[in-house]
């Protein structure tokens, strides 16, 4: 039964002249059946948007869940 759990983290970001993106996720999968798997985690992102006509600082946050395959 521990083999079909599995705790994930991932981290994603770029940056290039003063903008800037930013992609958190933390996860807990449970592969139920195969290769079907159940997760519920937390999801942080930010983009940051400074050039010339264009200004933009948004951030979304908060639990999600999932149902899908893996191969």
């Amino acid at each position: 039964p521990i083999e079909a759990l599995a705790v994930e983290a991932e981290l994603r970001g770029t940056g290039y002249s003063g903008s800037s993106y930013y992609d958190l996720i933390a996860r807990v999968k449970y592969k139920f059946a195969g290769p079907a798997f159940l997760s519920a985690g937390y999801r942080y992102e930010a983009i940051d948007i400074d050039e010339k006509d264009i200004l933009a600082d948004i951030e979304f946050s908060g639990p999600f869940a999932e149902v899908g395959f893996e191969l």
